[in-house]
Parts: structure tokens; C-alpha cells; sequence
């Protein structure tokens, strides 16, 4: 098996109701059929299952301003604040270390929002030119998707983003004064970029973004050896089970990157255990 995880499922008898409802109305990056299948079809002949109530939420995932409450969204990678990109709260202000890891950065933005997050609740996602440049096809992509507008100049960023005028430009300056002390009130201490350059010649990007469920750590419970265990821990014959329909691998929280690792481990491990079968 190897159906993928659960959480595009949202109707009252799906995985996520039933194991973490407070995340039912939060949009996600999962796709249609991610709806928990495999799981279910496991279930059926004894599977046991693990930590299904722990949901990866991923900070960045971006807001389509054409289809802004749709539940499903397009994920905005780290590489974005990694190469220098700053995140605005409604207004144009930053709250919290950028590069920080994915809860600390959902945690803040939850604070701004009262820990009340559905498919409207946004944020600002603001790159200079200079950092544009060093995300290269990702970029790309997402103005190609409509995701990222180019603005020139701070004003009119201000502008699009609803704040009041000078209010980014401040925001701006103070993160120029944070870089050349290599330290935020957040506790920053990289900035790929300090956003130093003329604001009002300057080429920004912007976008909205939120949290989204990413990931779900909790899936069938499986062997070192990608066996599918009964609910007494015992091998179910024949049966075998990877990637995000498998659970218990990642712990509370998976690690970026871990999940193409953990198919390409386990999908060898299994394929050449089935291959002398």
C-alpha cells in the first residue's frame, strides 16, 4: 500500500474529523486523494493504526487570489524565506524569525490570528529583487501561477497590501538596522537579505500565504520492514505499506525533506523483500 495520507478527506466520518476536527476547516496542500483509502482498506482485515491525530501544518502555502477560499492551495516552499523572503502580518509588520522551523513559524502566525486559521486567513510574503533572483525557478512557477505579483517600489506594495503609508517602509528599515546587528527582537540571526536598496525603485514580489496541513504523520502501523502490524503488533502475511499511508515513522513532527527519504527506504526495503518472496 501506498495510498498516501488522509487529510483531504473533511466530511464528518473521515480520519481527520474523527482524530483532529480542529484542523477539518484549515486548507491544505494535500491533493483529492489523499482521503485515507488505504488505511481504511487495512483496516478491514485487523491493520492497526498510529499517532493519527498528529497533522503536519506547513506556515506557507500560497493564497490564490483568484480562488482565495479554496481549500486547497499550492505550497510555497522554504527555499522562499530561506533565500531572504519576509513574512507581514495584515499590518505590513514582521512577527517572528523567518528561518525559524515550521511550528515555531505556525505558532506565531496562529498568535496573530487568535489560533483561528481557515482558507481566508492570510499573510503577506514579501521578496526584494535580489531575492527573487536566488529562488530562480520557483519564482518562476508562481508568478507563472498567478501567485506572486511584481510591484515597483515600497509605496505601492503598501498599496496592494492595505497599510498605512510609510508603515512597510518602516518595517523595512528596521529589519536594515536588525541585519547590520545580525539580530532581530525575534532572534534572528541570518539575514540572506537586509533589504538594501532605494524602496521606492526597488522590483518587489509579493504573496499571500497561510498555514496549511502538509503532512500526516499517523497512518498504518508498520514493521522496521514496512509490514503492515495487526493491532496486536503481529505481521499481517503478504501485506506491506510505505510512505504517508504508513505511520509512527516521523514521530510528533516530520523533518523537511524526510518524506521522499522515507518512500525511496522503505519502498527498497519492501521491493526487494517482495522480489525473493
Amino acid at each position: 500500500l501506498s495510498t498516501g495520507g488522509f487529510a483531504a478527506a473533511r466530511d464528518k466520518d473521515s480520519y481527520l474529523a474523527k482524530y483532529a476536527p480542529e484542523y477539518v476547516e484549515m486548507p491544505a496542500t494535500f491533493g483529492d486523494f489523499s482521503t485515507g483509502d488505504g488505511i481504511g482498506l487495512a483496516e478491514k482485515i485487523g491493520a492497526g493504526k498510529i499517532d493519527m491525530e498528529k497533522v503536519q501544518i506547513h506556515p506557507t502555502g500560497f493564497v490564490d487570489p483568484e480562488d482565495p477560499t479554496n481549500p486547497s492551495k499550492i505550497l510555497c516552499a522554504e527555499v522562499m524565506r530561506g533565500v531572504g523572503g519576509i513574512i507581514l502580518n495584515a499590518k505590513g509588520e514582521r512577527f517572528c524569525n523567518e528561518l525559524g522551523t515550521r511550528d515555531y513559524v505556525t505558532d506565531k502566525m496562529m498568535e496573530q490570528k487568535g489560533k483561528s486559521l481557515d482558507a481566508k486567513s492570510s499573510f503577506y510574503l514579501l521578496l526584494s529583487s535580489t531575492t527573487s533572483e536566488k529562488a530562480g525557478a520557483h519564482v518562476g512557477f508562481y508568478t507563472w501561477k498567478g501567485l506572486l505579483k511584481k510591484l515597483v517600489g515600497v509605496s505601492k506594495v503598501e498599496e496592494y497590501i492595505g497599510v498605512a503609508s510609510g508603515s512597510l517602509q518602516k518595517t523595512l528599515v528596521d529589519y536594515q538596522t536588525a541585519s547590520k546587528a545580525e539580530k532581530d527582537q525575534f532572534g534572528k540571526t541570518t539575514f540572506p537579505d537586509s533589504f538594501s536598496f532605494d524602496f521606492e525603485s526597488e522590483e518587489f514580489l509579493v504573496g499571500l500565504v497561510t498555514p496549511v496541513l502538509h503532512y500526516c504523520m499517523g497512518g498504518i502501523t508498520i514493521s522496521s520492514s514496512g509490514n503492515v502490524l495487526n493491532q496486536e503488533k503481529q505481521i499481517i502475511p503478504g501485506l506491506y505499506a510505505c510512505g504517508e499511508v504508513a505511520g509512527g515513522v516521523h514521530g510528533n513532527n516530520r523533518l523537511a525533506g524526510n518524506s521522499l527519504l522515507e518512500c525511496v527506504v522503505y519502498g527498497r526495503i519492501i521491493g526487494n523483500t517482495i522480489s525473493v518472496l
